[in-house]
Formats: structure tokens, sequence, C-alpha cells
């Protein structure tokens, strides 16, 4: 019996097939390597992110004034301008978040650190149709020598529910304190609806 040799030629078509797959297949494997890779990295900085610590914002906050002892009004004059206060000084209850930057205490705010700081006021006044005159509300920054100045300077009509706001930033030095007077006193302030404070920027 006669055997039948078959040769299988390799054509030309599947040689050149052989090294294509190859080249795929590596490909591929490069492409997840570095799919993998990026994820990687992705997912460490989202943990190193969402486990980092925020910065503290440091804030002062002053509320629910009451009028304190009678003293005299203080009437000096200041850069052109008359220093008004009421006949009692304005006791606030003072919450804060952090110590080191400032300290509420009474009716003052001392600061602790000289930074900027954005301080914010908000004076209410309640219904009052018998006076058409207007109610001042002053920022008073107190130096180390006692020397009074305004830094800033408030009016609002006498009308039904009116009210002045500030905000803004200011660079407090160290040892300054700040005070908040109202001319009236708070006969006509709503205790409720008014407060200040600074918070650090």
């Amino acid at each position: 019996m006669e055997t039948l040799a078959f040769t299988e030629e390799v054509s030309a078509h599947s040689a050149s097939r052989k090294p294509r797959n190859s080249w795929i297949i590596l490909s591929i494997v490069a492409s997840l390597v570095i799919f993998v890779l990026v994820l990687l990295s992705l997912l460490v900085a989202c943990f190193l992110f969402h486990n980092k610590q925020l910065p503290k914002i440091c804030w002062i906050h002053g509320k629910s004034p009451k009028a304190g002892s009678a003293q005299a009004a203080d009437s000096r004059d200041l850069s052109m301008e008359r220093l008004v206060t009421s006949e009692a000084p304005i006791i606030w209850e003072w919450h804060q978040n952090c110590s080191g930057s400032g300290s509420g205490s009474g009716s003052s705010l001392e600061i602790l650190k000289s930074d900027m700081y954005f301080v914010y006021i908000y004076v209410a006044r309640m219904e009052d149709l018998t006076t058409e005159n207007f109610f001042t509300v002053q920022l008073v920054q107190l130096n180390s020598n006692l020397k009074p100045k305004i830094i800033s300077r408030l009016k609002g009509i006498n009308a039904t529910r009116a009210s002045v706001t500030l905000g803004r930033p200011f660079y407090l030095e160290k040892g300054i304190t700040l005070h908040l007077d109202i001319n009236a006193g708070l006969e006509h302030i709503d205790s409720d609806r008014t407060y200040w404070g600074l918070f650090k920027i």
C-alpha cells in the first residue's frame, strides 16, 4: 500500500497573520497595563484628597446684645468725626470655634494675632415710627494706647424694620480691641436679629 505523503504548505497569507496576531495581543496587554496604572494613580489621589484635612476656619461671633452699666458718652473728636457711643456699653454673648486669633469678652473683641479678617455686622432696628433721625453704628478700634479710631461708620434710617449691614476684610494687628457702638444704645434695636463678628481669611 502506498502512503500518500501530505505536506502542509505554509502560505504567505498565514505566515503574515502570525506576527500580526502577536502585535495585537501585545498592544492589548500594554493598553491594559497603562489603564490599570492610571486607575491606581487616580484611586490613590482620591484617597489622599478625601482624607486630607481642610484648614479650619477660625471665627468669633457676638449675638444677643444686652446693655451694660451706664457710662458717660464719649465725645472726643476723631479725624473730623465724632465718636458716638450709647450711655451704656453693649455686652455681647460671644461664641468662637478656635483660640489664638481673637477673643470676645463683654463688649469687645480682642485680636490676638495680626492677620487679615473678614468683619461682618448686622444691626436690626425695631419698629419705631416716632423718630425720623438716622441711627449710627460704628466699628471702633482701640489700640494698645487706648486711643479710639473709627474704622467703619454705618447709618440707617429710623424707619420700620430698618437695618445696617457691613461685610468687608480688614488687616487687624495683634493687641487691638474692636467695639461696636450704636448711638441710641439698644432701646430701639432688635437684639434677636442683631449680631457681629469676624473670621480669619
